[in-house]
């Protein structure tokens, strides 16, 4: 699948002008790439467009956890807790080297809103509508059996409480990598290429683009215009109408990210601070996460500013809630600041707003998708489509949506599995193969095909994401064809250096969209250092 690559970005983008889409779908994250998915699999022909990065919003800047939304319980949205439960076991079966159970730990203590009874009951309400297997269940635990799993918990006024399963997932690569589903449907897909213009004439449209990374402009004609901008769901509405009125209010997620040799943990915790906001703090193999933060947010989209504020509540929830835990600013080795686009209701504050989608049709007849989960894209994009064949394709026949079986190429082929290719690549580290696995699934041999001939296990990677995953500049791949970024331990200026090095090898570079690019991942790996100098003035 060489061709998913910016190598050919200007070929493609020339062919452009010949095609009469049936589909255009304006934003690459994972509503976006849901809905290319599904709609390519039925047959219909399809272009994705993405003004920056695919998934460079809030699609790489989630909790990265495939959850039904235990927390929605207490606000009687039964209906969204069923569906999201029960595609959490879809997108398991279907790509589960990205979707993998993962045991959360709820901790109950006397002040708790949260009581025992509580949780036993929402539980199991839970796990019966998302049909959870009897195996899955969750198991309550008393005082003791919690501290055994989670030694530095805080035991004041502790009662006991229980260990659940949800999924976890990389988010960016679930994105990415449901990019390449649609792709390989025929879909075409393009990121930095921003809608400029949107006009309609009679049953078509036809929409001005700008190429950020060539600075050249290309006119796309369909039949159906989606929009699924996501927090630029608005911005996209007043393209097609200018007076169009807000249906989003935004609200900002804020987590960070600690060594596991300053905040030990190796099992997933989902406590509730002093506010009584539920947190999570999810452990990787050298690294702790903690989040949310859910505040309304009304500034710049294209780069979500994180206070000391956001960092210090984290940080205050973490040392309120485990033993001997001293953790400061300085100890924050990076962080990440997505934005949800939840559906405006008066009066409501962020964790009351509901997180259901909605879908509208403008006057001209555009269809936008707004709100919902990252656990409930694909459901969404069914959704979508079939409202598309329902008022756009009436004279054609309804084709049902495939997605809910069709297994991801990346863990289909071949029917390799990890434990084979660890037995034949002996002179490669079981971690190191584990970590390509759980990114890149059974490509992870085409990765290797890269080494073989000589490249380091790093440069293979970002070699492999050029030609097969449309990497256009380094922070693709430091921040979503792998989050790298995020644990600076592993990435650095240097790897960026080296990022840039090889896609100019390769035959795609960008040298102005590089240098802002550099620029961009420079004040990204400085944040953590300014805001620890801020704490100590």
């Amino acid at each position: 699948m060489n061709s998913f690559s910016n190598k050919f970005r200007s070929k493609n983008l020339g062919k452009i002008s010949s095609v009469i889409f049936d589909v255009i779908v304006i934003g690459g994250g994972i509503t976006g790439a849901g809905i290319a998915h599904d709609a390519s699999s039925r047959g219909l022909k399809v272009a994705l467009i993405e003004k920056n990065d695919f998934a460079s919003g809030t699609s790489s800047k989630s909790t990265k956890l495939i959850h039904g939304g235990l927390r929605y319980l207490q606000n009687f949205q039964f209906n969204q807790v069923r569906i999201t439960a029960r595609e959490r076991k879809i997108l398991h079966r279907n790509i589960p080297h990205l979707v993998k159970p993962q045991d959360i730990v709820i901790p109950v203590y006397r002040h708790n809103n949260l009581s025992m009874l509580k949780l036993s009951v929402g539980l199991s309400f839970y796990e019966f509508l998302g049909s959870v297997s009897k195996g899955d269940r969750h198991r309550k635990l008393n005082r003791d059996e919690l501290i055994s799993l989670i030694p530095n918990i805080n035991t004041s006024g502790l009662i006991g409480g229980f260990i659940y399963k949800e999924y976890k997932t990389n988010d960016s690569r679930l994105v990415i990598e449901t990019l390449k589903e649609a792709y390989r449907s025929s879909a075409q897909i393009f990121n930095y290429l921003e809608c400029t213009e949107i006009k309609k004439d009679e049953d078509q449209y036809q929409l001005t683009c700008v190429d950020r990374l060539n600075h050249q402009n290309y006119i796309f004609a369909a039949k159906v215009v989606v929009n699924a901008g996501g927090p630029w769901v608005d911005d996209v509405r007043s393209i097609e109408e200018k007076d169009s009125k807000s249906k989003l209010i935004l609200s900002k997620g804020v987590h960070v990210v600690f060594k596991k040799a300053d905040f030990p943990l190796d099992t997933a915790v989902y406590f509730e601070h002093t506010d009584s906001r539920l947190i999570f703090c999810v452990p990787t193999s050298s690294h702790v996460y903690v989040g949310t933060t859910d505040t309304f947010y009304s500034g710049s989209k294209e780069e979500v500013k994180t206070s000391k504020d956001d960092i210090d509540y984290l940080i205050n929830a973490v040392n309120n809630s485990f033993l001997n835990s001293d953790l400061k600013v300085s100890h924050v080795r990076s962080f990440w600041a997505g934005l949800r686009p939840l559906i405006k209701k008066d009066g409501k504050s962020p964790g009351e707003l509901s997180r259901k989608d909605e879908i509208y049709i403008s006057n001209k007849g555009m269809i936008t998708i707004a709100g919902g989960k990252l656990t409930g894209f694909r459901k969404m994009a069914e959704n979508v489509v079939d409202l598309i064949f329902k008022k756009h394709f009436k004279t054609r026949v309804f084709v049902k949506s495939k997605t809910e079986d069709l297994t991801y190429f990346s863990s289909g082929y071949g029917k390799s599995t990890l434990s084979q290719i660890i037995q034949n690549q002996k002179e490669i580290s079981d971690s190191v193969l584990i970590d390509l696995f759980e990114k890149y699934g059974n490509n992870i041999l085409e990765v290797l095909e890269i080494y073989k001939k000589g490249h380091s296990i790093i440069d293979s990677e970002i070699i492999y994401t050029i030609q097969n995953e449309m990497m256009a500049l380094p922070s693709d791949f430091l921040m979503r064809r792998t989050q790298n970024l995020y644990y600076p331990e592993v990435a650095n200026g240097l790897l960026w250096n080296k990022c840039s090095e090889l896609l100019e090898k390769e035959g795609v570079h960008f040298s102005e969209a590089s240098k802002q690019d550099l620029k961009q991942v420079n004040r990204y790996l400085d944040f953590p250092n300014n805001i620890r100098k801020s704490n100590s003035d």
